[in-house]
């Protein structure tokens, strides 16, 4: 977490199951939360087993834009990294 929100990038974005902990990693001011229903597919499910009730979870999607864009090199149409 210290190293991510360290990131100077236009966009990062981290894909979590939700926990309690996210919120002091990652503080609502500084990112953005997207929430999603999805079927756990792979999660105890088998051949053997079929199961007509896959489980599901709720994943979640932090993403942290960054206030002031980043720089495009006028040359190549291309993002750049680095400061000029």
């Amino acid at each position: 977490a210290e190293i991510v929100n360290g990131v100077e990038a236009a966009c990062v974005a981290i894909s979590y199951y939700p926990h309690a902990l996210l919120d002091q990693l990652y503080p609502e001011s500084r990112w953005q939360r997207h929430y999603k229903q999805t079927i756990a597919s792979s999660a105890g499910v088998t051949r053997v087993s079929k199961s007509d009730h896959p489980p599901r979870r709720t994943e979640l999607l932090l993403v942290r834009t960054q206030a002031h864009p980043v720089k495009r090199s006028p040359q190549f149409h291309q993002l750049s990294l680095f400061e000029d």
